[in-house]
């Protein structure tokens, strides 16, 4: 039978509380409370707890009971699975359309990676989980950009939010470094015009066409010239208009001559009619998505990057030689058609201000990653600096 008691041993202000557990050991706690009446409560709590079924669950249910006896409040306990479908839903008005997906994709296949700890209490999953997800990342070839987004942000950012309402008390994330990338420095490049060239020759007459063109002058992502709908496109004031799917942000462009060419000669629809209507709705990445799909197209025009990732040499194949998993990744892809617009751009002496309200850029440094210069322009630029001829007496140098 459970009791509170005043020790005479030592002083306290507390009770303590004694019980016997289901083996016969005598347990003898102080339970912080003054009152009596609550501290016998407590102890009878305790005592349930000892003498139930010894299953986590059980130890919840009666934590729980206790916790809300002395708080009056309700206890929330979260499986790792719960809480972070439960993040991310709250994410789904706050964050623009495609970083939510961003998010689903992620947080997805974290869940999947995690397998039956998906199910476990979210306080169970520890530093050594998420770093295994890392390196599975980094054994799928994912660049470490990449990766370091989706576990340095994504799956951070859902876990701290657990820290802060108090539902864990240790981010499992804030243990885990960050990828190193294999290849440091290594930047897109843009297309030369005989590629342009040839690219337009391979797409011609297809969606594919327009799409060149309509990123080459609008400096537009992948994912945001196939959504295009004619409602977005006024032909009279040759302007684009379009909410950027990565960021949010409104954009007008103005349209090329060249691809507002184009567009006369395709059959124009109104309002939601996608503009590219046997690309529209499809995914970037995949097998079949749209980047494998332009890969297709600069091998059949000739165009060839350089490789600046490879993915992982780990497994073996049927044969018992090495096999790479993972993806590489080439210094030319739809995306640098947004560094060439940025670049000619900049080589024609257009402000910066003006290239990154085409471009939508709103962060310099960033702007600045996608600017080449040809050396020609930057010749001419250190001619204009205001340099002074030297003072002292001039020597012809002799060469050794």
């Amino acid at each position: 039978m459970a009791s509170v008691h005043r020790p005479t041993s030592f002083k306290t202000k507390f009770w303590w509380g004694a019980w016997t557990g289901p083996d016969g050991t005598r347990y003898f706690r102080s339970t912080k409370e003054r009152n009596k009446n609550k501290a016998l409560e407590v102890t009878l709590t305790w005592e349930r707890l000892a003498r139930g079924n010894a299953s986590e669950a059980h130890f919840r249910k009666v934590a729980a009971d206790i916790y809300q006896d002395l708080t009056e409040k309700p206890l929330h306990f979260h499986s790792c699975g719960e809480w972070l479908a439960q993040w991310l839903k709250s994410t789904k008005n706050s964050v623009a359309a495609g970083t939510y997906e961003k998010y689903k994709s992620t947080i997805t296949d974290f869940r999947a990676f995690l397998g039956k700890a998906d199910e476990g209490p979210l306080a169970a999953i520890t530093p050594a989980e998420v770093t295994a997800y890392r390196d599975k990342l980094v054994e799928r070839g994912l660049a470490a950009t990449t990766i370091n987004v989706n576990v340095g942000r994504t799956i951070n950012g859902a876990f701290e939010a657990a820290r802060r309402l108090g539902y864990i008390t240790v981010n499992p994330c804030s243990g885990v470094k960050p990828v190193k990338d294999d290849v440091r420095g290594a930047k897109k490049d843009i297309f030369q015009p005989e590629q342009i060239d040839a690219l337009l020759e391979a797409a011609k007459d297809t969606s594919w066409e327009g799409m060149i063109l309509c990123g080459l002058s609008t400096g537009l992502r992948l994912g945001d010239v196939a959504g295009l709908e004619w409602g977005q496109i006024d032909m009279r004031q040759g302007v684009l208009k379009i909410t950027a799917q990565k960021t949010g942000g409104m954009q007008s462009i103005p349209l090329h001559e060249n691809f507002q060419k184009w567009l006369e000669n395709q059959t124009q629809g109104i309002g939601k009619a996608p503009v590219f209507p046997d690309l529209y709705g499809k995914k970037s990445g995949g097998c079949s998505g749209l980047s494998a799909t332009f890969k297709k197209l600069m091998e059949k025009a000739g165009v060839v990057g350089k490789i600046i990732r490879r993915g992982v040499e780990d497994r073996e194949n049927m044969e018992g030689n090495k096999a790479r998993t993972g993806r590489q990744t080439s210094s030319l892809t739809f995306h640098s058609l947004r560094h060439t617009v940025t670049s000619q751009l900049a080589n024609a002496g257009i402000e910066a201000d003006q290239r990154k309200a085409i471009t939508g850029h709103s962060d310099d440094r960033v702007h600045e990653r996608y600017t080449h210069y040809k050396m020609e322009t930057l010749k001419e630029a250190v001619k204009k600096i205001d340099v002074p001829k030297p003072k002292g007496k001039q020597r012809g140098g002799k060469r050794a």
